[in-house]
């Protein structure tokens, strides 16, 4: 996916600073709890997510 941070770049920097192991996956979970997407997804009707 590409997309522009329109706020909370902080939290996508911490995402980002998360320890990971050798196969460059994050050690621990990183659960994203909320989102919020705004604009035209070709081919997605958020309507009916």
């Amino acid at each position: 996916m590409f997309g522009t941070v329109t706020s909370g770049m902080d939290v996508v920097e911490a995402i980002g600073d998360v320890e990971t192991d050798n196969r460059d996956r994050p050690t621990e979970d990183v659960i994203i709890e909320s989102i919020t997407i705004e604009g035209d997804l070709p081919g997605v009707d958020i309507d009916k997510q």
